[in-house]
């Protein structure tokens, strides 16, 4: 920021002084400052000065342009204030950013993006500087077009006129989200630091402000090979760090830079070297240690080795060598066209990009549309008018066809040509191909639809770790396997390494040395630390990701259950050997026991039976719990999801009676779904209030002699002896309730209630993901603002019934209507008064069209409505009527009656006006065009 900054205030004062000069010459008039697009043009004096005024108002106009060219595509935002303290001028990065217009944010309209907590702060560190005329820095939170908060830095100086006049402010911003985050993070984990500091696999140590080494961990120790009195007490140059790095750097006046300027150097990265003369390369975090007089007293540091990395950045830099060679002999085209002529000249890279014959010249323009893909081709049309509408540059990518048929991806950028008086005469712009890149990028698209689909479905848990301890992301089966939240993944309070017991660590070592050096290695059993202290039998399979070496994708699978399997058996068979040894002892010492040790055995068998038939029966279950899990995998409604559970739920709870209940958010209460079972144990409809489980927000469990705390949806007539309620929760909303109820005591006991907690987690999980699945479909065909049907859903529906029409040999009504005089209430009124007109005319369009039509906003302030089996009468009938309706409805805004709406319609009819679509709305939408023409407010049929 600080080297854009100049630029801009130097072209400020150029525009100042021009300005000063141009309005001495006209002492009638004052120019407008470069903000104002509307600026009227200076006339011509009768004494002959204009000619001068006139090339002073050309250079302002050029330098203007220069400006608003360089603050528009800077890379930080900028705004503009006045003599009132409010901005009047935003650049685009900021509009880009809040995704607001100029005027939503001029005044102190931008404030309302800021953040609650920095406004107070925010506005008065602007003030004191705005009456002082200093300048002034500040942080805080402003509010993107995603809704999300981030962190902007800005610096705000003070402007001035060549002749000292003090005009107002511009500011500069800066995203420091990310910086801001790390902090927060580092500051989170201090704490923790201090404990863990001497179990970390970190060097960690502190040293004087002269260069002694007070403290190093054990690990610092091992690393470097020395002990702790060959380290502490000696200069970093007697020890860890050499005079000369090995590329030459004089690393002795490195450090006392770094003593002298402690601020500059809280992250370095330097050439250490090792008792046994080896070096390594390490990344170091150092947080200076200040006196109450400010005095630097030490530093504490932490080190990580990065050797192996500077390695890989050594092959990384040569190869961005390459690649900027390579760059250089990439082809960036150019075109131009003159809106007079019509022509259009390519530079020979277009050429090459569409295999064209350069011998054949440029297409026209009708040619060129046709050469776009049909997908592309109205919003190359829509950009094209926006640019020669506007004259605001825009950016776009599109896909063509080339002269051999193939299909390629361009992206270009399109500005207006003007011509000194400021009017448009055509349009330029670059173009790249960037087929290539298209491809790819759809290649990794779909590659990681499929990596995310296998790591979101929570069958085994998965991690991406390095080989240090660092976890960086995990599913949620591996969090809930290990007892942890997603927050504290974030904060970084997971660590493998941590989470290792101490006689499992050599299998780790091992497989790290196999990762290492040849790539892959074997899976291997080990233990897991849960986070409240017991220990979880895994199953690891490692490897490296995408070819780093240090950073491993790690699949983690719960043998708990095989292992109690395995441990349960090895018992079984000890007791039966133990068993055989005493039955053999006792037929040799007393043959009269043979009866008495064969009941013992006979017993010892029924157990074992027993045993065996609990495990073919878990078994059982978790087959069933895989059957559901796929079937909730593939419903596409709520519906599908409850009916499925019942089905296959019932095996899973003999002699209990099963119920699913939705919630329904509109009304706000709770509806029976599905039930399974002999008897009905609980009401169809009843309110949050009346389920303990759904009042509390967790299982509720209700056992003999507990009948009080039964929930009251419960029916007094089931006679139900336990029960058990476990709300549907998923990413914290409650979508519904599982209810289980038996008339026999110990029915529903432990085993039976966590089954029923995972079957309650995956029908939670299945409904969430069908419900935004159904909420996605609903947004991308419905306009966001008037609720209509937008006009990818009218394509759609559109061509759907002129296949029907065709077959069955009905009619298709298509009504176009437009707002009369619309631009009269943004204009007067604003853009929020149009916003609501258009939700009103929305509103009277659904509620005036039967079921099976459509209506449609088509754009702007446009609307479609298509009537299928609609006679050419019955459509003007419909036409007519909507008309009346809409001219006869009075329209409040803000506590005022709006002026009486109408609109004008253009009725058109398949067959009558056409066989497609196109021909179809372009006969509806002259017909339109010739209502407005013949004085709005009425209806016209095509010709």
């Amino acid at each position: 920021m600080a080297d854009d900054s100049p630029d801009v205030g130097s072209l400020m004062a150029e525009l100042e002084t021009l300005r000063a000069e141009l309005a001495a010459l006209k002492s009638q008039q004052v120019l407008k400052t470069f903000f104002h697009p509307d600026q009227p043009e200076i006339p011509v004096d009768d004494d002959g000065s204009s000619d001068q005024g006139q090339s002073l108002a050309a250079i302002l106009q050029e330098s203007e342009e220069q400006f608003l060219s360089l603050v528009d595509n800077a890379p930080m935002l900028i705004c503009v204030t006045g003599l009132d303290k409010g901005c009047f001028y935003f650049n685009q990065s900021w509009l880009d950013f809040t995704g607001r217009t100029l005027e939503q944010e001029q005044g102190n309209g931008w404030t309302e993006g800021v953040h609650p907590e920095d406004f107070d702060h925010c506005l008065q560190t602007y003030v004191e500087a705005f009456d002082a005329r200093q300048p002034y820095t500040m942080e805080y939170r402003l509010r993107n077009r995603e809704g999300e908060y981030h962190w902007l830095l800005e610096n705000g100086v003070p402007r001035f006129a060549p002749d000292g006049k003090f005009l107002g402010y511009m500011g500069y911003c800066i995203d420091i989200n990310d910086r801001q985050e790390t902090r927060h993070v580092l500051e989170g984990s201090e704490e923790k630091y201090r404990t863990l500091v001497e179990s970390l696999n970190t060097i960690v140590g502190r040293w004087s402000s002269t260069g002694e080494i007070t403290f190093a961990n054990q690990y610092a120790q091992d690393f470097f090979g020395f002990s702790a009195e060959e380290m502490v007490g000696k200069s970093v140059f007697e020890t860890i760090v050499p005079l000369i790095s090995s590329s030459g750097h004089d690393l002795e006046a490195y450090i006392a830079d770094i003593i002298q300027n402690p601020e500059k150097y809280q992250s370095t990265e330097n050439e250490n070297i090792k008792k046994n003369g080896d070096r390594a390369w390490i990344v170091w975090t150092n947080k200076p240690i200040f006196d109450k007089e400010g005095n630097l007293i030490e530093f504490v540091t932490s080190g990580i080795d990065i050797t192996d990395r500077k390695l890989a950045e050594d092959k990384l830099r040569q190869r961005e060598t390459e690649l900027i060679e390579t760059q250089k002999l990439a082809k960036l085209g150019r075109w131009k066209f003159d809106l007079r002529s019509g022509k259009i000249n390519w530079s020979e890279e277009i050429f090459q990009m569409f295999g064209r014959d350069p011998q054949q010249g440029p297409p026209s323009y009708q040619e060129l549309e046709q050469l776009i893909h049909p997908g592309d081709r109205q919003r190359f049309g829509e950009i094209v008018q926006y640019v020669l509408q506007t004259g605001l540059a825009q950016e776009f990518t599109y896909s063509f066809c080339r002269t051999d048929g193939s299909q390629g991806w361009i992206w270009a950028k399109t500005e207006a040509l003007f011509n000194p008086n400021g009017e448009i005469t055509g349009l330029q712009g670059v173009a790249m191909d960037i087929t290539k890149q298209k491809e790819a990028e759809i290649a990794l698209q779909n590659s990681e639809s499929r990596f995310r689909k296998v790591f979101e479905s929570d069958i085994v848990g998965i991690m991406f770790a390095s080989l240090s301890g660092e976890v960086f992301e995990a599913n949620n089966c591996l969090l809930d396997m290990i007892g942890y939240s997603r927050k504290e993944l974030e904060a970084g309070l997971i660590r493998w390494d941590v989470l290792t017991p101490v006689e499992h660590r050599a299998k780790d070592v091992e497989a790290i040395e196999n990762l290492r050096k040849y790539g892959f290695t074997k899976p291997w059993e080990k233990e897991y630390f849960h986070k409240n202290g017991r220990t979880v039998p895994v199953l690891v399979g490692a490897a490296p990701f995408e070819g780093n070496t240090d950073l491993t994708i790690c699949v983690v699978v719960d043998i708990k259950q095989q292992k109690q399997a395995l441990h349960q058996r090895e018992l079984i068979e000890a007791e039966l050997e133990k068993l055989n040894a005493e039955l053999e002892q006792r037929v040799m010492e007393r043959t009269q026991a043979l009866a008495k040790s064969e009941e013992k055995l006979y017993q010892v068998n029924e157990q074992l039976q027993q045993r065996l038939e609990e495990l073919k029966r878990r078994n059982q279950e978790m087959e069933l719990l895989s059957t559901l899990n796929e079937y909730l995998q593939s419903c596409v409604v709520v519906e599908d999801a409850c009916a499925s559970v019942a089905a296959l739920a019932k095996p899973l709870f003999p002699n209990i009676t099963g119920a699913i209940f939705l919630f329904d958010s509109t009304a706000n209460y709770f509806e029976l779904a599905k039930t399974w079972g002999a008897f009905p144990c609980s009401q169809p409809v009843f309110n949050g209030i009346d389920c303990w489980a759904l009042r509390r927000g967790q299982v509720h469990w209700v056992g003999q002699d507990q009948h009080d705390l039964f929930c009251n949806h419960l029916d007094d007539q089931c006679s139900a002896e336990e029960s058990l309620c476990i709300p549907l929760i998923a990413q914290g909303e409650t979508l519904g309730l599982l209810n289980l109820c038996s008339k026999q005591v110990g029915v529903i006991n432990p085993e039976q209630q966590q089954l029923a907690k995972t079957i309650a987690e995956q029908v939670s999980l299945a409904i969430a993901n069908i419900k935004l699945r159904e909420k996605l479909e609903n947004q991308s065909i419905r306009d966001p603002l008037t609720g209509l049907f937008n006009r990818r859903y009218l394509e759609q529906f559109f061509l759907q019934e002129l296949g029907r029409a065709r077959r069955y040999n009905y009619s298709i009504g298509v009504i176009m209507g437009d707002i009369d005089h619309f631009k009269q209430f943004n204009d007067q009124l604003g853009h929020d008064a149009g916003d609501h007109v258009l939700k009103v005319i929305g509103r009277i369009l659904q509620s005036n069209i039967r079921g099976s039509d459509i209506a449609c906003r088509y754009g702007g302030e446009e609307m479609t409505i298509v009537l299928p089996q609609t006679s050419m009468e019955d459509t003007l009938a419909k036409a007519e009527s909507l008309r009346q309706a809409i001219a006869s409805m009075e329209v409040e805004y803000k506590g005022k009656n709006l002026s009486t709406l109408t609109v004008s319609l253009g009725v058109a009819c398949y067959p009558d006006h056409g066989e497609t679509m196109a021909t179809i709305i372009k006969a509806a939408d002259e017909a339109l065009y010739r209502a407005k023409a013949a004085g709005r407010n009425q209806v016209i049929m095509a010709d």
